[in-house]
């Protein structure tokens, strides 16, 4: 059977001709010279909503459920926390080329001077946070949302939010302070017990990170905006927003509402 592994940070893709009974380690070890990657960083490989590392490398690909056809991605940890700055940008160059071809638009704001991130000011849930970024994106995207005007609640289908790239994207802080490597800023109108209003609806534009972390299998622009639209359209109401009180009272309501659940594409 054949199956794929793409890597975003250099926009290649290798095709390997495999057995169900070939193990994951000997996949790797094959990317790793196709590719000619660095041996001193950590390698993972993702697929589904799993990530496979060297924990893992003695397992089948029948025992990861791989089957003809599969595209896996893969995941690299460099040995000092953080891809060279010059990867970091084609890697995201790469991602912005994913997220074209899936039909999404977005804006893109250089954020770097003199190779430096600079310094924004994000709200979080717990007041303003100031951190360092590279990139600011805008992206628009359309998925079941919902609006309170007055005392109505009505569907909304178009959403906008600004992603932050943070320097050590796509992995966390290697040294704890900052946690994860992006920024969420909500700009529009919406009624839900985990994404704030942004600032111009009465909101404060937060979007519980650790939610949507969940239903991220790796973390790149395209799975996050994918992940958001299903957050938009799978509200948790027993985990909301205590700040803004609009959240708690979107909470109320799809407690007594319940919304049908839809699946990430």
């Amino acid at each position: 059977m054949k199956i794929y592994v793409s890597d975003l940070t250099t926009g290649k893709e290798v095709e390997l001709e495999v057995e169900p009974a070939h193990r994951l380690g000997e996949v790797m070890e094959t990317v790793i010279n196709a590719l000619k990657l660095p041996r001193e960083n950590a390698y993972s490989l993702a697929f589904g909503h799993k990530e496979y590392g060297s924990q893992h490398y003695d397992k089948t690909l029948a025992e990861i459920g791989l089957r003809d056809g599969d595209r896996l991605q893969l995941i690299v940890r460099p040995a000092g926390g953080m891809l060279p700055l010059k990867r970091l940008l084609q890697r995201l160059n790469n991602e912005e080329e994913e997220c074209r071809r899936e039909g999404y638009e977005f804006t893109r704001i250089n954020l770097l001077k003199e190779n430096k991130p600079q310094k924004i000011t994000v709200p979080t849930v717990y007041g303003s946070e100031k951190v360092s970024a590279i990139r600011r994106y805008t992206f628009n995207f359309r998925a079941l949302g919902y609006w309170k005007q007055g005392s109505s609640i009505t569907q909304y289908w178009d959403h906008m939010v600004d992603i932050y790239i943070l320097r050590h994207y796509p992995y966390s802080d290697p040294d704890k302070r900052l946690g994860a490597p992006i920024r969420l800023v909500w700009l529009t109108p919406i009624f839900h017990p985990n994404i704030a209003p942004g600032v111009q609806y009465g909101g404060t534009g937060v979007v519980c990170w650790a939610l949507l972390r969940k239903t991220l299998k790796t973390i790149n622009l395209l799975s996050i905006v994918k992940g958001l639209e299903y957050l938009v359209q799978n509200p948790e109401p027993n985990d909301p927003l205590v700040h803004p009180p609009i959240c708690l009272e979107a909470a109320r309501y799809f407690k007594e509402h319940p919304p049908i659940r839809y699946d990430i594409r």
